[in-house]
């Protein structure tokens, strides 16, 4: 079983902010993406979710809208990233 608290830990001291690249990050998130199919590490098991980190500095967190709109705003920039990397289908 994943330690969550050692990941997170390691996602706080290591990502910058996902929407402006600003450190420290203040908080650290995670989310179960909308289209998990489209995101890099193949199909999924069943009864297995695919989780995605990320990072928020105080600015973007006070100013980048509602718990939904800052989801959408990260999902949207980490999905551009993978398209950019190659890694997204």
């Amino acid at each position: 079983m994943v330690n969550l608290q050692k990941k997170i830990a390691q996602a706080r001291a290591n990502c910058g902010c996902t929407l402006c690249g600003a450190r420290p990050v203040k908080c650290v998130g995670m989310f179960s993406p909308s289209d998990p199919e489209k995101w890099p590490g193949g199909p999924l098991d069943k009864g297995k979710k695919r989780l995605a980190f990320y990072g928020l500095c105080d600015q973007c967190m006070r100013e980048g809208g509602s718990p939904e709109e800052l989801i959408k705003k990260v999902e949207t920039v980490m999905q551009a990233m993978f398209a950019a990397t190659g890694d997204e289908d």
